[in-house]
């Protein structure tokens, strides 16, 4: 019984630092033929505490999913300056054009009716971008805000964002990183 739970033990380790985008010399550096896209999701809901939100990509590579849960993720900010509520994502891509299709989330809408009523939101995006081999793109912060009239806006949050890779991920040199932050036609 003990051996199971070592195994268990390895493998959430070893999942663990595969989460660790690939460094070089302190720089993101994507493998060859493939390229990086550096891109922060963060979401506000009515209710934080029961709350998860997803990003869609689709493209030269097939489609990817960006999952972030607002009780518990965080990108780290420097100083006094509030952490924000959502996650940072290096997603190696292969060379390409993609699209941010859209993003979804749900939160928990108490009520004296039950607890358990959920709210759910989709906002199509329809956001173009491309990667380059041995590219690594910034493409900036996309914020869900999920309420009745949930809307996407684009920001570039490239300082904090650094901050969190050098904090997390120990990403010292970010002298490659390309920074292209995506902006809407209606922002």
């Amino acid at each position: 019984m003990s051996r199971f739970f070592v195994c268990c033990a390895v493998l959430l380790l070893s999942a663990c630092a595969s989460l660790q985008p690939p460094l070089a010399n302190g720089r993101l550096s994507p493998v060859a033929g493939q390229g990086l896209a550096v891109i922060a999701f963060t979401a506000k809901s009515f209710n934080d505490d029961h709350a998860d939100a997803t990003l869609h990509i689709s493209g030269a590579q097939g489609r990817h999913t960006l999952y972030t849960r607002l009780s518990t993720d965080f990108i780290r900010a420097a100083g006094d300056t509030p952490n924000a509520v959502g996650k940072l994502f290096v997603v190696p891509l292969a060379a390409g054009d993609y699209r941010l299709n859209r993003a979804t989330g749900s939160w928990r809408r108490d009520s004296d009716m039950s607890l358990m009523n959920y709210e759910y939101v989709d906002v199509q995006l329809d956001q173009p971008f491309s990667v380059k081999a041995g590219e690594v793109v910034y493409l900036g912060q996309a914020h869900l805000l999920m309420n009745y009239r949930a809307n996407v806006t684009f920001s570039d949050a490239h300082a904090r964002d650094f901050y969190d890779l050098s904090a997390r991920s120990g990403v010292t040199d970010f002298s490659n990183i390309v920074i292209k932050p995506l902006t809407a036609a209606n922002q």
